[in-house]
Formats: structure tokens, C-alpha cells, sequence
């Protein structure tokens, strides 16, 4: 997919993301203003000066593509689907953030592209997310080049790829250079901020790791992220260290009953009430978050059956029965088509697929990656005339749909 963000439109640079608001939600009288606008080519692209064609459908966020014909030197391969969200994501925050800056998406600068670029005044900044790794050294070298053009660059990382609290080598790399980490998780359509902190009490090191909603934070110019992550991570010291004394006083207390002969009584009640209160404080943290998580897994379900437009749900919520022995059933094409069947006429066959099972919330997605895993099958036999080798391809797609059963499993399909 060929993409660009930017266009010159009544001769000013707009960016295609003014069309969504925070929660990704078109502003529907705008995407109609601005797809007649497209219609009259009144869009142009700000390096070729060709008309460019605006594209804003629901399936993925929208952008630009040139005609077909068309000869831009600085046209290249999209990103993913993923980094397009992600990049929109940062482009509504930095609109909050400086909202008089001039802001531009995926801008060259020398050999690099950065993903959003601010120009405030005299103060230049870049926000550059990273999906995957990047090689540690292309990386240095980018750096170097925005720090030798006075320009700030923040990093946003991903924020399922870095879920553990320790240090990845690429993140502790970031981390050396802006002393947090900033994970983006485009689910939930968090900002989670991660930094290592000392306890005082014994000077051990803990990492500390906050979420906030990413339509309740900006970026000032110094590059920090407005947000209470400084009180949260005092409390969470304050916390552990509280913890810390309470076990070193009750040590000592086995180890030397004598050290608290004035009144041992008050002082093993009062030992008793503090653990008691650090153990009741604890498991209320335990039952509000379990409660978040299922208040969340409950949206992203109610999410997914709205999005889905009933193709694996039933109206009550219950998923659609697949075949009922679970295995792949291959028959003549014909029109006839339930939820559950892809149309193979690369062999003049419709296959019948067994029901995923697991966790419903990710079942949509699982089923379109199983679906688009056999298309891209199909796509294949019709350029392969050795039957033979057809034979050999389909059993191993009936192999493979026989034995993942799993929602999980389908819903982190990646094509090859």
C-alpha cells in the first residue's frame, strides 16, 4: 500500500488525521467535505505536485494515494496498519500539545523520515515510533543526526512488544538517552511510562511502571510528558518502603525478642495493624484491577461484536457454531455461503471451517487472519497449474486449520 498523510489543500499542508478525533471516531461531516474535495482534485501532493486521491474508509486509518500513473521521487512503501495507528495516535497529541505548531507527518530530513514533526517557533521536535527493534546502530546514527540539527526526538515504543519490567537492550539504549521509557498501546489507547527508581531504605532498584489515557496527557518542549507519573512513582516508593521496614522490624523482633521490652505488646499489636493495613491496602489494588481487567476485556468484546456487523456473533453476544466434529469440510462452490465459509474457486471447492475457541474478544480478529491466511491460499493455487503441487499446498492449509483451533493463536497470525 502506497501512503502519505500530508496534501496541499487551498494552499495550506493538511494532514489526513484532522478527520478522526482522539477516540479514532470520523468527524463525518468533515470526511464528506474533504471526499468532494478529493473528487474535484483539489488535493495535492506538497513533493510532486500531482493530484492526489483521499482514502477513508473504516477498515484501515485514512490517507492519500497518488494516481496510478503518477511519478512522485519520494513515493514509498506504506507502513503497516499497526504503525499507521500508531502514527496518527502521536499526531493527535501533538496537536493538543502545541496547538499552533506547524506539524507534519513522515517528513524528510536528509536521509530519514520521521514519523511526526513539530515546529514551534525555534524549537524542533520529532516523535518516532518503533513497532520492532531497530538495529542499534541505524538507530545511533539517526539520533546524531536529529541532535546535529537541534532537534529533540522522542521515542514511543511498543507497548506489547515491552511488557516485562526488565530492560530489553534497545530499550535500555532509549533509556540512556531520555531517561524514561514511553510505551503506546494502541488498544487501549494508553501511554505507559516506565523508569527505573531507588528505594532509599536499602538502595535497591525497582522499576516503576504507570499507564495514562493518551487524550489526558501532552508533551511539553523540554519533551516531558504532562502527567501525576512523578506522584504515582513517589507513592509506589513511599509503598515499597513502608513494606521494607515492617519486614526488618518484625526480623528483629524474632531475632532479639528484647528490643522491645519497654511495652512488647503495643508494639506487636502495632505490627500487627500495619501488616494488616499493607495486606488490605494490597488486595483492594488486586480487586481493582481485576475488576479493570474484566470491565475491559467486556468493552473490547462489545467492541469487537459492533465492528464485526454480526459475521461470527450471534445479536446475544454468542459466537457462531463452525462444523460440529471441528474439521475443515471441503465441498463444491456454490452460492451458498454461512459465516464460516470461504470460497476457494481457485479449485472450484467452498470449505466449511470449524469454530475457534477461546477468548471471545479477540475471536473477530482471529477469524479475519484465519480468512485472509486461506485468500492469500487461493491467490496461490490460481497461479500454480501443476495439480500435484496444488494437492501438496491444500493438505497442509487443511493440516494447519485442523490443529489451530485456538482464537490466540489465530489472532497473532502474521502472513509470512
Amino acid at each position: 500500500m502506497i501512503t502519505q498523510e500530508n496534501a496541499c489543500y487551498k494552499n495550506e499542508l493538511w494532514c489526513v488525521y484532522e478527520l478522526k478525533d482522539a477516540q479514532g471516531n470520523y468527524y463525518e461531516e468533515t470526511r464528506l467535505k474533504m471526499r468532494k474535495a478529493s473528487q474535484n482534485n483539489e488535493f495535492v501532493c506538497p513533493d510532486c505536485g500531482e493530484y492526489l486521491v483521499l482514502c477513508a474508509g473504516n477498515k484501515v486509518e485514512p490517507y492519500f494515494r497518488h494516481h496510478e500513473n503518477a511519478n512522485c521521487p519520494v513515493r514509498t512503501n506504506g507502513q503497516g496498519s499497526r504503525h499507521l495507528l500508531a502514527r496518527r495516535l502521536l499526531f493527535q497529541a501533538a496537536k493538543r500539545s502545541f496547538p499552533n505548531a506547524e506539524i507534519t507527518c513522515s517528513r524528510q530530513g536528509g536521509k530519514y523520515i520521521s514519523d511526526i514533526f513539530i515546529k514551534d517557533g525555534n524549537m524542533k521536535m520529532v516523535l518516532e515510533y518503533a513497532g520492532q527493534d531497530v538495529k542499534l546502530e541505524l538507530w545511533e546514527k539517526k539520533h546524531a543526526y536529529y541532535k546535529e540539527e537541534g532537534i529533540m526526538d522522542l521515542w514511543f515504543l511498543n507497548g506489547k512488544k515491552y511488557a516485562d519490567d526488565v530492560l530489553a537492550t534497545f530499550e535500555y539504549l532509549i533509556y540512556s538517552n531520555q531517561g524514561i521509557i514511553l510505551l503506546l498501546d494502541m488498544e487501549d489507547q494508553e501511554i505507559r511510562l516506565k523508569q527505573r527508581c531507588t528505594i532509599p531504605f536499602n538502595q535497591s532498584e525497582r522499576v516503576f511502571t504507570k499507564s495514562f489515557k493518551l487524550e489526558e496527557i501532552t508533551i511539553d518542549p523540554s519533551g516531558k510528558i504532562n502527567c501525576p507519573f512523578e506522584t504515582c512513582k513517589n507513592q509506589f516508593i513511599e509503598d515499597v518502603e513502608e513494606i521494607l521496614k515492617s519486614k526488618k522490624r518484625a526480623y528483629q523482633y524474632n531475632a532479639d525478642s528484647g528490643i522491645f521490652d519497654k511495652n512488647p505488646y503495643r508494639e506487636r499489636e502495632a505490627e500487627k495493624e500495619s501488616v494488616q493495613k499493607i495486606v488490605q491496602k494490597s488486595g483492594e489494588v488486586i480487586e481493582v484491577n481485576r475488576e479493570h481487567k474484566r470491565l475491559h476485556m467486556e468493552a473490547v468484546k462489545e467492541r469487537e461484536i459492533r465492528r464485526d456487523g454480526g459475521k461470527n456473533f450471534e445479536k446475544d453476544g454468542t459466537p457462531r457454531q463452525g462444523t460440529l466434529d471441528d474439521k475443515l469440510h471441503r465441498r463444491s462452490l456454490t452460492s451458498k455461503e454461512g459465516p464460516l465459509t470461504v470460497r476457494m474457486t481457485a479449485i472450484g471447492e467452498s470449505w466449511d471451517l470449524p469454530q475457534l475457541k477461546g477468548n471471545e474478544a479477540m475471536l473477530p480478529k482471529a477469524s479475519t487472519n484465519r480468512k485472509s491466511y486461506l485468500e492469500s491460499l487461493n491467490l496461490k493455487l490460481q497461479n500454480i497449474q501443476d495439480r500435484k503441487k496444488q494437492e501438496l499446498l491444500i493438505s497442509k492449509a487443511i493440516e494447519k486449520i485442523n490443529s489451530e483451533l485456538k482464537i490466540y493463536s489465530w489472532h497473532c497470525y502474521k502472513r509470512g
